[in-house]
């Protein structure tokens, strides 16, 4: 007999005819950023719903109300500048790291991302190797909480991160203030 599902949209399968699934804060939260409506309504269902969960389930909603971001080409032309936010999420295996990245100037599409990735590694923290080099690691985490560490063993520097990019979204744009005057 199989025993009734309180995990939600939590669900991440079944052992031994039992529903298993995310109970950490930091798992759900991660699982929240790529809900759809109908899983966050569910997800505020969930009994005994940690209460920063239930605020980012809520924001989330907000988010998918409002509908599609208004990606304006025009912020970016004609000399124009524009703050660009781009979320990126770096895996390997099932683990996962996501950062959110601010880019300035004209450039759109994948321009802004390539720059975001660049931006990411120049934020990560570095590591001194055996010869007196400066490598830079990031650490991923999987939905149960485990870390992996990576170290950019070759120094290839951002193409490092780019060859870990599983996905990557410009979020907002904001133009910079022209000045009347």
């Amino acid at each position: 007999m199989i025993e009734e599902n309180n995990l939600g949209p939590f669900t991440t399968g079944m052992h031994e005819g039992h529903f298993v699934g995310e109970v950490s804060v930091d798992g759900r939260l991660q699982m929240v950023k790529s809900f759809k409506r109908d899983e966050c309504l569910r997800a505020l269902e969930v009994e005994g719903l940690q209460s920063t969960v239930r605020k980012a389930v809520e924001r989330r909603l907000r988010q998918l109300d409002k509908g599609p971001m208004d990606y304006d080409p025009n912020l970016t032309t004609s000399g124009f500048m524009a703050t660009q936010r781009v979320r990126l999420t770096f895996g390997m295996w099932q683990y996962r790291h996501t950062v959110e990245v601010d880019v300035g100037g004209n450039c759109t599409g994948l321009t802004v991302i390539d720059s975001a990735v660049e931006a990411a590694y120049d934020d990560l923290p570095y590591i001194e190797s055996i010869d007196a080099a400066r490598v830079a690691k990031i650490v991923l985490t999987d939905q149960e909480g485990d870390s992996l560490s990576v170290e950019d063993d070759d120094l290839k520097a951002d193409d490092w991160l780019k060859d870990m990019l599983v996905a990557a979204e410009i979020v907002s744009i904001t133009p910079e203030d022209r000045g009347h005057g």
